[in-house]
C-alpha cells in the first residue's frame, strides 16, 4: 500500500541524510529460508534435537549455496 506525499526540499534532504547513514544491508535467501521452514518443525514438535536440526540446516544450506 502506498500513499502520496508532497516531497519538499526539507523532506528530500532528510531522506538523503537517512540513506547516507545506512551501513548494513540485511538480505534473506528464499532457498535457505525454505530449508529452515522445512527443518524447524522437527525441533518445535519435539521430534529432533536442536543440534540435529541445525546440522541439517547447515549442510543443506551449504549445498544450496555451493551449487550456485
Amino acid at each position: 500500500m502506498y500513499a502520496e506525499y508532497d516531497m519538499t526540499a526539507e523532506t528530500s534532504e532528510a531522506f538523503s541524510a537517512l540513506v547516507g547513514e545506512v551501513t548494513t544491508v540485511t538480505r534473506t535467501d528464499p532457498s535457505v529460508m525454505m530449508i529452515v521452514n522445512e527443518e524447524a518443525p522437527g525441533y518445535i514438535e519435539g521430534q529432533r534435537s536442536i543440534e540435529d536440526v541445525c546440522r541439517n540446516i547447515q549442510n543443506r544450506a551449504t549445498t544450496v549455496v555451493n551449487e550456485r
